[in-house]
């Protein structure tokens, strides 16, 4: 606070709403210190906060933001920080607003509408969250751009945003191929940057087993997730996809996760000696590196003709640790022109049922 001349006298004009805020400060000011009540109240603290920046008292801003960053938070209270002026003095209170309404919309579709108010850095914040909770990146993608739509009405604005920020909200790689069609006819997005984003993500999805991938453009984060212990994976397999395969030629799934590990399933064109026609067969891999051995108790099994029911094919305990696989080279054997054809018993309506029932062990 400016000093006045001596021997000068001094009328500060304040609002009456004011005057027990700059009572406040009149004791910060004399003492060193607040009232135990003000010190109590995020109410109070942030009126004595807004007078003290009104008359740049420097100490007492600092004090005030560092007792409003220990003091409780609530939805409305963090919500009025972003409207203070911008101070260096005010970025811890910032931060700390930030961290507690991200932890507030952690699960997205609940708060969807609430979401789509909030400041830009709050948005951010929370869409690339470690804890953040939705059903896939398809729906991150969804609210960045509804958001965007509702904060920039303006289409130029709007591409400027989502083209600056997008990349590191959304990781791209891992949404489905009809949302990545999508993004290529999204007219909020510039369509050649649109093309690079999509052309990437196809890239990335070529080779399943890079699920450990170090982007150049976008913000790797992981999901906070329930660890599922034990889960029935199927993976189906077109008649035409199986007859181009030569031996040794592989098909994969996409990518699951068993006990917040990622497998994929693998199946291949198999010749275990020159004297043996070749099989099928089918593998679960993972290319996660593991801290610790990791034992899954796995089950193959084919939906077969007439019955169309699952028939289990082979089952066994497998312990993985760094770029393992275990499985069976010869889950189906026969002729690969006699599993191939059109009366094949194993191919309905000309695709191939697998499923994997996988527990996780330790």
């Amino acid at each position: 606070m400016k000093e006045s001349q001596p021997n000068s006298t001094v009328t500060i004009r304040i609002y009456d709403s004011e005057e027990d805020a700059f009572m406040e400060i009149l004791n910060f000011m004399y003492g060193m210190t607040l009232s135990s009540r003000a010190m109590k109240s995020s109410c109070t603290l942030f009126e004595v906060l807004m007078l003290a920046d009104k008359f740049e008292i420097i100490s007492c801003i600092e004090q005030c933001v560092q007792l409003l960053v220990d003091l409780p938070m609530t939805r409305e209270s963090a919500l009025s920080y972003f409207d203070i002026p911008m101070r260096s003095e005010y970025q811890p209170l910032i931060n700390e607003a930030t961290r507690f309404l991200a932890s507030c919309y952690e699960d997205l579709t609940k708060h969807l509408d609430e979401l789509c108010d909030m400041p830009v850095t709050v948005m951010e914040t929370v869409l690339c969250s470690d804890n953040v909770r939705v059903s896939s990146e398809d729906c991150v993608y969804d609210i960045a751009l509804k958001w965007a739509r509702k904060q920039y009405p303006r289409l130029e604005d709007r591409r400027a945003f989502l083209g600056s920020c997008i990349t590191r909200l959304v990781r791209f790689p891992y949404l489905r191929c009809a949302k990545l069609r999508e993004v290529l006819a999204c007219e909020d997005l510039d369509h050649d940057f649109a093309k690079d984003v999509v052309g990437e993500a196809l890239f990335f999805k070529v080779d399943p087993r890079r699920c450990i991938w170090e982007p150049n453009t976008f913000q790797v984060k992981s999901f906070s997730e329930r660890a599922c212990m034990k889960l029935e994976f199927l993976f189906n397999i077109t008649i035409e996809a199986c007859e181009k395969l030569r031996v040794w030629d592989k098909i994969s799934s996409k990518i699951f996760y068993l006990g917040k590990r990622s497998f994929f399933l693998e199946a291949q064109r198999c010749k275990s000696n020159p004297h043996q026609s070749d099989s099928f067969g089918l593998f679960i891999c993972s290319s996660d590196i593991f801290s610790e051995v990791i034992i899954v108790d796995h089950m193959f099994a084919v939906k077969k003709k007439p019955e169309m029911n699952f028939v289990n094919l082979h089952r066994m305990v497998a312990s993985f640790k760094k770029n393992e696989f275990c499985g069976t080279q010869r889950l189906i054997c026969m002729l690969w022109k006699t599993f191939t054809a059109n009366d094949s018993p194993y191919f309905i309506d000309g695709v191939l049922h697998l499923k994997a029932k996988l527990s996780f062990i330790n």
